[in-house]
């Protein structure tokens, strides 16, 4: 019943569920407070299942690796918790079988309260990180037989995985496709069906996120990260990959250091991938590239944006669990932006937005007539003060039903976010 609710979620928001879509996210850890915290900010209680390495849930206890699922209402993310000694200077993130492989193990479940003191000494740079990005599509198979030819053609360091078919009461096909980026692996997993995640064995609170809106990548260098994936994309069985929207240092830049980011948006699916790319030479270095060296030099997901229905209330239910988030804007910035939005909101639904914080953008949405509004806020990166990922809550109103980014990136506020996250890493080393 409840996966029929879901499918009516989202059919009414105009997605179909044949379209490719985000299935799900799978992060890699070796802290156990990492399960506390990502419960805290997915508002969703953590599901214990079986070990990635054994489809017993007897063997869960006895194995070095603990996984749980965090559902949304139309995604889910996995959390796989390693032993310190599996993080070596020659680790090499391991592809875990396919977490739908594996059905909901419902053993009592500890009480994760959230500790704002965890978040903020607890975890390493670079933990927890994102080690897999799961796509929905209608047929894997057909997926899985272009990019094998694609990757036949060309000289793209890649390596695909075989196609897996797990049994239960869903049977799910799956494979994995792992690029190579500045030695550092960036692993996508295609499924199948492309209907909404597993379904909680748990209640979801009202303040549970619908999904995935979009998963962002910092990366050293643009073209060969571009080039890289566009030699592999299944862009027949998927959609051709376009820009939805690109911004450069001069629109989201500050005085002193800059970036260059691409949102990527394979047509006819729901998916939007943006990238950035630091700017070099600046008289200060650019956040992307402290995240990167913080990261091993790596490419790496900065954060991930997650849907919301009631994204004002969704906040102020986050903020006083503890979660952090980054600093509220000024009355200055409000001012304008309520100018900006040409009177579309109520007196009301301004002070809301100014008590959770929220940035707020309107524009028109790329390639469309549809004019939409932007709600977002950002938390504080998980591992604190250090460069690593961290979440976005965003709500996109007033486009017509189905349409994709409605109301944009928002530039002013990826402005914002751009000097915030500076202003962290000065204040983390003292920088006046």
């Amino acid at each position: 019943m409840l996966r029929l609710l879901i499918s009516a979620l989202l059919l009414s928001l105009g997605l179909p569920l044949s379209l490719p879509r985000f299935h799900s996210i799978t992060l890699t850890s070796k802290l156990p407070s990492t399960v506390a915290i990502l419960s805290a900010i997915l508002s969703t209680p953590a599901v214990l299942q079986p070990s990635p390495s054994s489809n017993s849930p007897s063997s869960t206890s006895s194995s070095p690796i603990t996984c749980h699922a965090f559902h949304l209402k139309s995604s889910v993310v996995y959390l796989n918790t390693l032993p310190p000694s599996y993080f070596s200077p020659s680790y090499s993130d391991p592809i875990f079988a396919s977490p739908t492989a594996i059905q909901p193990f419902l053993s009592p479940l500890p009480s994760f309260n959230f500790d704002a003191d965890i978040a903020a000494t607890s975890l390493g740079c670079s933990d927890p990180y994102i080690s897999a990005i799961g796509i929905a599509v209608p047929d894997p198979r057909k997926v899985h037989s272009e990019i094998a030819a694609n990757i036949a053609s060309t000289s793209v360091d890649a390596i695909l995985s075989p196609i897996t078919t797990s049994t239960g009461t869903t049977p799910t096909t799956s494979f994995t496709v792992s690029y190579y980026t500045s030695e550092s692996p960036v692993n996508l997993r295609f499924y199948s069906p492309p209907a909404p995640a597993p379904v909680s064995p748990l209640p979801l609170p009202p303040s549970t996120p619908i999904g995935f809106d979009h998963i962002v990548s910092n990366v050293p260098l643009m073209e060969p990260y571009l080039a890289a994936v566009a030699s592999w994309w299944p862009a027949s069985t998927v959609g051709p990959l376009s820009t939805f929207a690109s911004f450069t240092a001069a629109s989201v830049g500050t005085a002193k250091s800059g970036l260059n980011s691409i949102a990527l948006h394979p047509l006819s699916t729901t998916l939007l991938l943006p990238i950035n790319e630091p700017v070099n030479g600046t008289p200060v270095r650019s956040q992307i590239n402290t995240f990167l060296q913080h990261n091993g030099g790596h490419t790496g997901i900065q954060h991930v944006a997650l849907q919301c229905e009631d994204v004002v209330s969704t906040v102020m239910h986050l903020r006083k669990s503890g979660v952090l988030f980054i600093e509220r804007p000024n009355d200055q910035y409000y001012s304008d932006a309520f100018d900006s939005v040409h009177n579309k909101l109520t007196e009301e639904q301004q002070r809301q937005i100014v008590e959770a914080g929220l940035l707020i953008d309107y524009e028109t949405t790329p390639g469309s007539d549809d004019v939409g509004m932007l709600l977002q806020v950002f938390t504080r990166p998980l591992n604190d003060e250090r460069p690593g990922l961290f979440f976005e809550l965003i709500q996109r109103v007033g486009c017509g039903e189905g349409v994709v980014g409605c109301g944009g990136f928002g530039v002013g506020n990826f402005k914002r976010l751009f000097e915030a996250i500076e202003a962290m890493e000065r204040e983390a080393i003292k920088i006046p």
